[in-house]
């Protein structure tokens, strides 16, 4: 195997240089990474007196591009994952489950056009059916078309951090006929406070 190729006698100094910390931040790698390809002899760099390896950005972001960079094109996804734009909708827009009436910024999901993130209430005849969570509703419902039951959707738009918490305390309150699984456990004390601070009437779900 050959090894680098080391150029002495340089015939002007390269500008600025930057060590390898702050050359790995600027790749969105790790320092070890780097230094094993420097180590290997793949990645360009330098040394002043035999000193640790130095990095010109722009070079090494050259390198970078050739060796490590690897664009991903996405795929188009269907017109129903996009828009939620259910088969027969319209017959049912104003069948809001009364246990949900409610509930704050809920929104109604065939009016979403971009990802959001949230929990999901899948809806038939009136009722609550399942409820969910994802990162990306739009599509995670879409995925469901099919393989569950509904004719409505509504979203709960929250911080992914409260998704585990909120989708446990909807799914012990309203007992969905479609959900295997009761989710994150919680206490019921959390339970109690969640509920009544996103306005739900457990009166009404019961």
């Amino acid at each position: 195997m050959n090894g680098p190729v080391i150029e002495h006698g340089i015939d002007h100094f390269p500008g600025k240089l930057v060590n390898a910390d702050d050359m790995a931040a600027a790749l969105t790698i790790s320092v070890d990474s780097l230094l094993e390809y420097v180590e290997s002899g793949h990645a360009p760099h330098y040394r002043v007196d035999n000193g640790p390896p130095m990095f010109i950005k722009q070079e090494t972001y050259d390198w970078a591009a050739k060796n490590l960079l690897a664009r991903f094109h996405p795929r188009n996804l269907p017109d129903k994952i996009v828009t939620l734009r259910l088969a027969g909708y319209e017959q049912h827009i104003n069948r809001l489950p009364i246990e949900l009436a409610q509930i704050g910024n809920l929104v109604e999901a065939p009016f979403l056009s971009c990802p959001i993130t949230g929990v999901y209430f899948l809806c038939g005849d009136g009722k609550t059916q399942y409820v969910g969570q994802a990162k990306n509703v739009v599509a995670r419902v879409g995925q469901h078309i099919g393989d569950k039951v509904f004719d409505s959707v509504y979203v709960l738009p929250c911080p992914r951090s409260a998704l585990n918490r909120l989708e446990a305390a909807f799914i012990r309150t309203l007992k969905p006929s479609q959900n295997m699984s009761m989710g994150t456990a919680i206490s019921e004390r959390e339970r109690q406070r969640i509920v009544a601070e996103c306005g739900l009437d457990e009166r009404m779900a019961s």
